[in-house]
Formats: structure tokens, sequence, C-alpha cells
């Protein structure tokens, strides 16, 4: 929350209609940090882990969490985790793995579940982790604007949030190649984590909204 004129106002993180980016670099729990704002939108038991974070909205939505670059065995656990944070394993909430599929094929699912599949009308919260994987190569521009008007569109017209994870570059606070940049851009809020000791710290490094 925050204080305007007196008054304390919800902070928005990620806005229907928009997307936002995690970046950091690997083993900096950019997956956790997903998970847990997926499991706080969705509710349940997951106060426990903090209630900062809120849903808003959720009635009838479904919640989308895709895994484009673990196994499907790792994926698994990390779509189990979210349902340990809630205590329940909610029929709304729907998980893929495509690791097995090339940057292209994974495109065009992206292309139909947005825009065609039965869910397209209905998705609250949706997560691409990681969404490097939708091209051959980060530094490609007209690959890295194509996702990136892609998720443009798809957030505008499913009228829902989706939050997309990116590496940071090696020894550099910015995101992988051209389409990290062009993600930086477009991005209602960027968030980088950074490994500390044993805390990870959560910074809204590029946001149109009040940080928090």
């Amino acid at each position: 929350t925050h204080n305007y004129k007196g008054n304390i106002y919800p902070t928005p993180f990620g806005s229907y209609g928009d997307f936002s980016c995690i970046v950091g670099p690997s083993k900096a729990k950019k997956t956790f940090l997903k998970s847990l704002i997926l499991a706080r939108y969705i509710g349940g038991n997951s106060y426990q882990y903090g209630d900062l974070i809120q849903g808003h909205g959720q009635e009838d939505k479904y919640v989308i969490d895709i895994d484009t670059e673990q196994s499907e065995y790792h994926s698994s656990l990390s779509f189990k985790r979210v349902c340990e944070m809630v205590g329940s394993y909610p029929d709304f909430y729907k998980t893929f793995c495509l690791r097995a599929y090339s940057p292209l094929e994974r495109y065009e699912f992206m292309e139909y579940l947005f825009m065609e599949s039965e869910y397209r009308r209905h998705i609250g919260l949706a997560a691409i982790d990681g969404v490097a994987d939708l091209v051959n190569d980060t530094n490609n521009l007209e690959e890295s604007n194509k996702v990136t008007n892609g998720l443009l569109k798809w957030s505008d017209k499913s009228k829902g949030h989706i939050a997309t994870v990116l590496h940071r570059n090696f020894q550099s606070n910015k995101p992988t190649g051209h389409l990290g940049s062009s993600v930086l851009k477009k991005a209602e809020t960027v968030l980088f984590v950074e490994k500390s000791d044993n805390y990870t710290i959560v910074n809204p490094e590029y946001t149109r909204n009040i940080p928090f």
C-alpha cells in the first residue's frame, strides 16, 4: 500500500490488460517469486507467506502457469509448490511444460492460448517462465519485437495480466539481449531480483505505478 494525501491505497503491481517482468541472474529465486505471486493471487492459505501481496477480481478467472525451460519433473515441483502454498489443487489453476518444443511452437501455443483457447476470455493471471524461450536469438530484432508485441496483444485481448521471467545479462543489470530491452520498455512493471546472503531482494526498477 501507499499513502496519498493522508489516505492509504493499494499499490498496483500487475493490472489487468498489461504485463510485467521478473529479471535476475540464475538461481536468484525468480521462479519462487513467480510462484509466490501466483499463490497470493489465488489466495487460500498462502497468506501465511505474507499478506502484502493481494489478488483482486479473481472470480471466474483461470490462473495459467507456463514453464518453458525446466524439465517435466522440475516444472511439476514448481507447479506443486503453488498448490502447497494455497493449500489445495484448484481446478482453475492450469499448468503447461513446454521445454520439449521449439521457440516457434511455444510462441504459437501462446497465440492459441490467449486468442483462441477455452481460457481466452477468462484469464486472470498468467505466468511465462521464461519468455526468452519464445525466440531463437534474444538479440534478433524481428523476433524480439514479435514476442514483445505478442505480450502487448495477448494481455490486452485476454484482459488478464501476464507475468514474465527473464534472465539478466552476465555482469550487467540489464535483461538478456534486445528482447530484454524491448520488454523493459513496454512492461507495466519490471522487478529486479538479487540474492543477498539468505534473502532475495526484490526491487521495482521500472514501473508505471507507485513503486512498492
